[in-house]
């Protein structure tokens, strides 16, 4: 997957941006796969929820007509029962108002004239269905004859049989308290229904996103162990870690919760959106009237954040650089005096990120607001549009509440695309690193190296870190029985550890090629090469744990009588076993808890427990005193009986007990014999001996003359 670049990101187009995320998050998608049923049932939470929303809107206009359109009692008739209280009259009452006008009783008239909408007494018919003469409505006061009201509902009265009956049913009555408690309590009712839907969609969605950021961090984490050296040559160790912690943690954050309001969000918009629709439609389109302006500020902030946002995840690795060095380097920055100075550097990078995480946030809740400012235009337009209808109440509040509740779904939908534009940088670096392919790979059809003797031989091998400087590694011929002991001398830079290097198969060569046992080194998988190897490097790494695990790392399957043993033969188990924690005690960070020639010797048991048949010590004695060294040449020189031994050393016991010393020089051979023959051909070896050994001269023993021929 191609990179996409800080600098390209921040000046893409918003489709240009949504057209470069299909591929990255389409992929980040397949992570999904594994918790598909989870995440199936978060989804179908999300949507119970955002399907709530409609609900709500129908309870809470149920609710407002319910409640909203009772008397109160000061509407009651006049006292001792005189007169007719009327609730409030629906609007489709024939010439009355649609704000449901109520109907008072009228002063009683002076005369004895009945009262107008009484029931007839003449022969017509019986009074209407359902009234009794000596109820209340029998003593409806008369009351002006303008009122449309008044003469409905005294026409109604002198209607007989089931037709007056009928229209009399279609006045609503007074609810009886206990109802409209029970028609109250359905809002908290479908609120907490609502609240349960959304915490179970919340913790399946977490639980989700959590597992798929275990995968997507162990799998990057994975791949980048899986790199060849070149790559961690050329890499910040901070980068790595900001890419595998951080940016992770953000593809991980778009995958989740965009899949989950991508289809949440909508739904409760829908759901709200329908009833508001089946409510009043024209309200409806007077409220959206000004959406599509909505969109213009997200657009407008959204290029402003992208180029924020990318800045800030450029700091936030430098940061990283920082912390990393000064913290790895703490000896020499100690040393030197530099806390201040680390610190002051540390400082202003992390004001520096701060700064663009203000600008940025700054700009992210921006959107906010401009977007609540343009939607209450449309909002105060609708109003304008209620108090010209004459809207009643329970319409009036469901169709509010419904914007209401589409309120954060429609902001975090706002965000989303913000979201992605954030994310798309962070994921396609990770994509980026997880498809590189490692410069040394096992060949599809590789075997695994068993058990070998130790033949080790370069043929014609050439190599180069980089083209451009030259070649480390020159045309190298060079045969290594089993069983014997080779030491690489020369001035540095010459290519002993580059050696080392291509036979651990850090590297491959770009000509010629290494065998062990006349295996080809490209033929046989890495791991199965290097459990053929033990190694002790001249820059000992202690990992921060007990001693027991440090020399466990050789061999992971090892008993506790093995590790104890391997101790033993490094000399390390006196020292161990004197302090109160034994082989528990933590070495600190680096191994900082021990001196060099504890941490040596550690690292020397590391090697026994490894028990390989090729062994390679890179300067590995170089940290200690002469006892020290003269202990541990020893049980070295044991090791190495009938296992091939290749070292790199500065001391004169190491090359006085080699089989064949290999003279190096700007990547080439230039001579291979004893001690004792190279001393007397070879101008080379005598010139780095004398740099390299001046020291240890007057200890030398004696060395014959070989003879000439």
């Amino acid at each position: 997957m191609k990179k996409i670049s800080r600098k390209d990101l921040a000046t893409m187009s918003s489709r240009e941006v949504l057209a470069a995320a299909r591929e990255p998050y389409g992929r980040l998608i397949t992570y999904l796969r594994p918790y598909k049923a989870r995440f199936a049932l978060g989804i179908f939470f999300g949507l119970l929820a955002g399907a709530t929303n409609g609900g709500l809107v129908f309870v809470t206009r149920h609710v407002g007509n319910e409640v909203l359109s009772q008397r109160s009692p000061d509407q009651a008739g006049p006292a001792g029962g005189q007169g007719l209280k009327l609730p409030p009259l629906p609007s489709w009452v024939p010439l009355m108002p649609a704000h449901y006008k109520q109907l008072a009783p009228a002063p009683a008239a002076a005369s004895g004239t009945p009262a107008v909408g009484a029931p007839a007494t003449d022969t017509a018919g019986p009074p209407a269905a359902g009234l009794d003469p000596a109820s209340p409505a029998a003593a409806v006061p008369p009351v002006g004859e303008a009122d449309p009201a008044a003469e409905w509902l005294s026409a109604t009265l002198n209607k007989t049989g089931a037709e007056g009956a009928t229209e009399m049913a279609k006045i609503p009555r007074e609810t009886p308290l206990r109802k409209i408690v029970w028609i109250c309590a359905l809002i908290p009712g479908l609120m907490m229904l609502r609240g349960l839907f959304g915490y179970l969609n919340a913790y399946c969605m977490q639980w989700v996103s959590l597992q798929t950021l275990d995968d997507i961090r162990q799998e990057v984490f994975e791949k980048v162990l899986g790199q060849s050296q070149e790559f961690f040559n050329k890499q910040k160790v901070g980068d790595l870690i900001q890419t595998v912690f951080n940016q992770t943690r953000m593809a991980q954050m778009a995958l989740t919760q965009v899949a989950s309001d991508v289809i949440k969000q909508p739904v409760s918009i829908l759901g709200a959106l329908t009833a508001m629709l089946f409510i009043d439609w024209k309200f409806t389109l007077f409220s959206f009237t000004i959406f599509p302006l909505c969109i213009l500020p997200v657009l407008y902030i959204g290029k402003k954040i992208r180029r924020e946002s990318n800045k800030e995840e450029e700091e936030a690795g430098q940061l990283m650089n920082i912390m990393q060095e000064a913290l790895g380097g703490i000896r020499v920055v100690k040393a030197h005096g530099r806390e201040e100075y680390e610190a002051k550097r540390f400082s202003r990078a992390n004001q520096k990120m701060l700064a663009l995480m203000m600008r940025w946030r700054k700009a992210m809740e921006l959107t906010g607001p401009l977007v609540e400012s343009t939607a209450s235009l449309g909002i105060a337009a609708a109003l304008v549009y209620a108090f010209w209808k004459d809207m009643g109440p329970g319409d009036f509040l469901a169709l509010n509440g419904a914007l209401i509740l589409m309120y954060e779904p429609a902001k975090s939908l706002g965000k989303l695309h913000i979201l992605l534009q954030k994310c798309l940088a962070a994921t396609t670096k990770i994509f980026e690193l997880m498809d590189r392919i490692p410069s040394v790979k096992d060949a599809p059809d590789a075997a695994k190296l068993k058990k070998v003797k130790g033949h080790v031989q370069f043929h014609g091998v050439t190599f180069s870190y980089d083209k451009k400087k030259g070649t480390a590694l020159n045309d190298i011929d060079l045969v290594i029985p089993a069983g014997s002991t080779c030491a690489l001398v020369g001035q540095t830079g010459s290519g002993k550890s580059t050696m080392l290097g291509l036979l651990m198969r850090f590297y491959d060569p770009e000509k010629g090629y290494l065998t062990i046992d006349g295996q080809d080194l490209r033929r046989v998988t890495q791991r199965s090469l290097r459990d053929q190897i033990a190694l002790v490097n001249q820059d000992i790494f202690l990992f921060h744990d007990s001693i027991y695990e440090n020399i466990r790392y050789g061999r992971l399957n090892a008993t506790q009588e093995e590790i104890e043993e391997a101790a033993r033969r490094a000399h390390a188990h006196d020292f161990i076993v004197a302090h109160k924690d034994g082989y528990q005690r933590d070495v600190g960070d680096r191994g900082c808890n021990l001196s060099g020639g504890q941490r040596q010797r550690i690292s020397i048991a590391r090697a026994f427990l490894r028990n390989a048949p090729i062994l390679l010590l890179d300067e590995a004695t170089s940290s200690l005193d002469s006892e020290t060294e003269a202990q541990i040449q020893t049980d070295l020189d044991e090791l190495a009986k009938n296992r091939t031994v290749i070292a790199i050393a500065h001391r004169l016991s190491t090359i006085l007990r080699a089989d064949q010393i290999v003279v190096l020089e700007h990547g080439r051979i230039t001579d291979i014999g004893t001690h004792a023959e190279l001393l007397q051909r070879s101008e080379r070896y005598l010139r780095v001996y004398r740099m390299q050994f001046e020291s240890a001269l007057e200890s030398e023993p004696a060395v014959p003359a070989v003879p000439a021929g």
